[in-house]
């Protein structure tokens, strides 16, 4: 597995990142938020989450 996330922005004091993705990836995290009934966000902090534990 392999995550590419380039950083462009990181706000310390409340915690907010954005991050260039490609627009591929995009489409498919909005997919499966809107299939699981959640947020982009939290699709996004799950896959971390599950990356960082491999």
């Amino acid at each position: 597995m392999y995550l590419d996330i380039n950083m462009a922005v990181l706000y310390i004091s409340g915690m907010k990142t954005t991050v260039d993705i490609s627009d591929i990836l995009l489409k498919k995290t909005k997919e499966i938020a809107r299939g699981n009934k959640s947020s982009i966000k939290e699709i996004i902090e799950r896959a971390l989450r599950q990356f960082f534990e491999n």
